[in-house]
């Protein structure tokens, strides 16, 4: 996980091999990368692979922004409590042409593990 840092550049590189978006974020000091997918337990969910965690998430429309609400965890394929996940909150909009995000996972007795927001601009659509 990236050191922690205030109002430090992030950097998002977008790949796409069929179905699956591969979400590269390069902090100052680290990189996160994600896999994503249609989940294939629920219909308009997506799976996001990260390391041996897999989260699932469905969506919800709130405030004008869409939320993404955790489905289902699994660590190296099993499954965990979802309350466990409840202290996730990943949200984004768009505002003046920008793809604003917002994202903080807190989980019970580590409490906050990783926030970060912003926005993207599209440095190249390639």
């Amino acid at each position: 996980m990236p050191e922690p840092v205030a109002d430090a550049p992030l950097r998002v590189e977008i790949r796409r091999d069929g179905n699956v978006e591969t979400w590269t974020r390069h902090f100052p000091n680290a990189c996160l990368e994600s896999h994503l997918s249609p989940s294939p337990r629920w219909q308009g969910a997506f799976a996001e692979q990260l390391g041996g965690a897999r989260l699932t998430f469905g969506f919800a429309v709130e405030d004008g922004q869409l939320h993404w609400v955790t489905r289902g965890v699994r660590l190296l394929g099993l499954p965990l409590p979802l309350r466990w996940f409840e202290g996730i909150d990943a949200r984004c909009s768009e505002r003046d042409g920008c793809y604003r995000f917002d994202i903080a996972v807190r989980l019970p007795l580590v409490g906050l593990l990783v926030a970060y927001a912003g926005w993207l601009e599209i440095a190249d659509a390639r």
